[in-house]
């Protein structure tokens, strides 16, 4: 049993520094400091790890125990930016506006492994069906397609991957561009939910990780490869977090400034590609309410592709709305589910 303690030790010890690491995520550029990004990424499986140990140390009845349980409490803020506990909200609760966020993965044309038959038309029909007002749509290239695949939508604004369509006129609109190579993209829309009230909404789709058919294959087949080929895959794929990390501490820079000088109270929503414990998303969160915080119920992940599932797809708002119910559609039509949130305009 000694030898088990001395392991299960030594692994403590290893969690602990790596906890600690996930708690400065939020707070160091990854431009300048890319390693604690990295903590940030793995938060959701060290916690996991962590409580496993929590349970061999209540058991052995050691020490140890208090310091575990100090450094989950101590980080307890970050843990509701992952489950949500609130109760479940009426399907039919009255509101001013509901938003709709979803990213399309391309209206699922080239198929996923995990989808059904017929997704293109199953993603297609569910947003027709949404009965809200706003819907933003990231990876959705094909513009000139809108107003035929959803008349019910009277207003749009889409440019790239991205686009909103409103029930409600949309009387301003415009874009932000970014540096060149990069392959985010953003764009917003001015919209009028009722007489006398304009909210300016912005639909973002931030860097991705661009992986490629070999970071793929090895998630997939991690378990038979060779020590050399597990090693240069590693090298490739932690190469690629710590480029995308950086480019998306830019970016939501970019946004945030713009933002900032908007005439409207804002709502900012999209396919972060970041997850809570991130410099981007805390740019991002500053001085708004993030409505899964505010009305999520259990665990949030909202990306369900070959990769771990995190919750990178968000909807946040102006601190002087409220919002009164969230939920997250489970929908397995594309590698993102579908979030909604219902507001109460002021």
């Amino acid at each position: 049993m000694i030898v088990v303690d001395v392991i299960a030790r030594l692994l403590t010890y290893l969690l602990l520094f790596g906890l600690a690491g996930s708690y400065t995520a939020p707070y160091i550029n990854p431009n300048s400091f890319a390693f604690s990004s990295l903590f940030g990424l793995a938060y959701h499986y060290l916690v996991i790890f962590h409580l496993l140990l929590l349970v061999y140390w209540v058991i052995r009845r050691k020490k140890i125990t208090f310091v575990l349980l100090g450094f989950l409490l101590a980080g307890y803020p970050f843990m509701t930016r992952y489950y949500g506990l609130h109760a479940k909200a009426s399907a039919d609760i009255p509101c001013d506006m509901e938003i709709l966020s979803y990213n399309v993965h391309n209206l699922n044309e080239r198929g996923l492994p995990h989808s059904p038959p017929g997704g293109k038309g199953k993603i297609e029909e569910y947003i027709r069906r949404f009965p809200g007002d706003i819907v933003c749509l990231q990876d959705f290239p094909r513009q000139e397609r809108i107003a035929r695949l959803f008349p019910a939508y009277t207003h749009a604004h889409a440019k790239k991957d991205v686009a909103i369509l409103s029930r409600r006129p949309i009387i301003g609109r415009g874009s932000i561009d970014f540096d060149k190579g990069t392959t985010a993209s953003c764009i917003y829309g001015d919209i009028i939910p009722r007489a006398g009230d304009t909210i300016r909404v912005y639909c973002v789709h931030l860097e991705s990780f661009r992986f490629d058919g070999r970071d793929r294959q090895l998630f997939r087949d991690f378990p038979e490869l060779q020590r050399e080929n597990i090693s240069k895959g590693i090298r490739s794929i932690v190469a690629r977090l710590i480029a995308a990390n950086k480019r998306r501490a830019k970016q939501a820079a970019t946004i945030k400034a713009h933002a900032s000088h908007s005439p409207y109270k804002v709502i900012l929503c999209g396919d972060f590609n970041d997850t809570p414990l991130s410099y981007t998303y805390t740019v991002l969160k500053k001085e708004m309410h993030d409505s899964f915080i505010e009305k999520g119920r259990g665990v949030g992940n909202t990306y369900i592709g070959e990769f771990p599932s995190f919750r990178i797809d968000y909807i946040l708002h102006d601190l002087s709305l409220s919002a009164l119910a969230y939920s997250r559609d489970t929908l397995r039509f594309s590698d993102h589910y579908p979030i909604r949130t219902k507001f109460h305009l002021p």
